[in-house]
């Protein structure tokens, strides 16, 4: 609402879409034009994958079986324009539909919700002091090596 020119893009993971959506139909309602980009990864990834990566087991955040949600026929529902992205190119393509509507676009594309860029940032998480099982062990270890690398203050 404060930025009265240019477009405002959001991207957003399918498991925050579910908990963000109603912000959607009050942009459609308001006026106030979105171009949401939808990762459709399966769930929480991220969220899964910090878990498993910090010697959790999974919390069940991945959204596998029924029901399954259709994001674009969703988005729809709340008024907005919507369509679904096949590859990069389509995509971009959609990008530019969206910049030219007058109203919200969600634009819904599949990602592959196990496969990542490396990142080689510390993310202190907490871990449990015990636990009988070894990969939260090793994970209370790298927790500990990664905290003797952290920098204190600027």
């Amino acid at each position: 609402m404060a930025r009265q020119r240019g477009d405002v893009f959001c991207l957003v993971g399918d498991g925050s879409y579910l908990m963000l959506n109603s912000e959607l139909y009050s942009s459609v309602r308001l006026g106030h034009k979105l171009i949401v980009i939808l990762c459709d990864n399966g769930g929480f990834a991220v969220i899964e994958r910090l878990q498993l990566g910090h010697g959790a087991e999974s919390f069940a955040t991945m959204l596998e079986g029924e029901p399954t949600v259709d994001w674009a026929a969703h988005a729809r529902s709340l008024g907005c324009r919507s369509e679904i992205a096949s590859d990069l190119d389509a995509l971009a393509a959609a990008i530019e539909r969206a910049r030219r509507a007058g109203r919200t676009t969600v634009i819904v594309i599949r990602t592959a919700p196990h496969v990542w860029t490396s990142g080689g940032a510390f993310w202190e998480v907490g871990v449990p002091d015990e636990s009988d099982r070894a990969e939260t062990r090793a994970a209370r270890e790298a927790l500990l090596v990664g905290k003797q690398h952290q920098r204190v203050g600027w």
